[in-house]
């Protein structure tokens, strides 16, 4: 993940969010995938879609502001904590205007949870936000 990325970004502001860290989650976030050892619930994500995104900011790229949609997902073998992870996720986020690691956030919309179940896996539960965040490069 490269440094001054909206990537940066949001696994900055998840893993100092009080709803990854302070709701029992065995670690904070994950970019893409964690380690296959990880004890639940954990949360990952990755953007998904983008309209205009660069990946990093260099001077003189692109237009001057960005829209990713990025997919957040928790893991839980409990369901009730899986779905309050959720709920303190969006309310963190939702409508989000600031300053995140340095980038300048204009609007982030939250929709979800959705949730999955994995027939091969029998107590694990799957739940997917998806965050359109607007942001503006320096």
């Amino acid at each position: 993940m490269a440094s001054n990325s909206i990537e940066q970004a949001i696994y900055t502001f998840l893993n100092a969010s009080t709803a990854v860290t302070g709701t029992g989650l065995a670690t904070g976030a994950y970019f893409m995938q964690a380690p296959t050892t990880q004890a639940t619930p954990y949360v990952t994500f990755s953007n998904v879609d983008a309209e205009n995104l660069s990946l990093s900011f260099e001077s003189g790229t692109g237009s001057n502001d960005s829209q990713p949609l990025t997919q957040i997902d928790i893991w839980s073998d409990d369901r009730y904590k899986g779905i309050d992870i959720s709920d303190g996720i969006i309310s963190e986020l939702n409508r989000f205007n600031g300053s995140m690691d340095g980038i300048h956030i204009v609007n982030i919309e939250c929709r979800g949870p959705r949730q999955l179940r994995d027939p091969d896996y029998e107590n694990m539960y799957h739940y997917i936000l998806e965050a359109d965040i607007e942001y503006t490069r320096p």
